[in-house]
């Protein structure tokens, strides 16, 4: 719930953000946004500060954004809003569900892989803190 309502606000940023670049990007800008916000903080994580345990955590977060999004995709049909006149646009409303439950699987996966990532650098740091501990003691 907590990532939830931080989602949001990048997510409605987003659509002001996008909407210079045209309707369809209006659109998608809230759900791009909301992928891309934690996506760059990943990036400046593992590259900017070589901060492989932080880019994971960024990058769990990329997944649960799309986790997130993925509702709104399922229910285009039912709700008449961003994905419901995407969608539309390009003729694929009757395949809503499917579109949702892959961004589902697909974020799902994203958290697992960064969670893991995440337990290898702990893991990492903690044979290197033991190791060293080891030859001094």
């Amino acid at each position: 719930m907590l990532l939830h309502r931080i989602n949001l606000v990048f997510h409605e940023a987003g659509h002001v953000i996008f909407a210079p670049f045209g309707r369809s990007m209006m659109f998608l800008g809230g759900s791009l946004n909301q992928v891309l916000v934690p996506l760059v903080f990943a990036l400046v994580f593992f590259i900017e500060y070589r901060n492989a345990f932080g880019a994971a955590i960024c990058l769990a977060w990329v997944g649960q954004s799309l986790k997130d999004v993925a509702p709104y995709i399922a229910d285009a049909c039912a709700d008449r809003h961003d994905w419901h006149n995407l969608l539309g646009d390009l003729g694929w409303l009757q395949h809503e569900v499917t579109l949702g439950r892959a961004v589902a699987f697909v974020g799902g996966a994203l958290m697992v892989v960064a969670f893991l990532w995440a337990a290898l650098v702990l893991w990492r740091q903690w044979q290197r803190r033991s190791d060293f501990a080891f030859e001094e003691g």
